[in-house]
């Protein structure tokens, strides 16, 4: 837990994010069915893609908010000259 900063936290969960986005940017352009008048069958988006990216963007919530606490606690703790 020592090597896990606020700031790492947060490069991982952006990481995460862009991650999640361009795979779910690859999934729309290479992998889903094209627009066409014959085809009637209805596909979904992928839901991993999805969840990915909402994890990554909860890291970096989660670092915010880490961040903005110890920012707070050393300004409490630090003696007043």
């Amino acid at each position: 837990m020592k090597n896990v900063t606020p700031l790492r936290l947060g490069v991982f969960g952006a990481v995460w994010c862009a991650g999640g986005i361009a795979w779910f940017s690859f999934w729309a352009a290479y992998v889903r069915i094209p627009e066409s008048p014959a085809i009637t069958i209805d596909q979904e988006a992928p839901i991993l893609p999805r969840i990915v990216v909402l994890l990554g963007v909860l890291m970096v919530l989660a670092s915010l908010a880490w961040a903005l606490m110890t920012r707070l606690q050393r300004k409490r703790t630090r003696p007043q000259e």
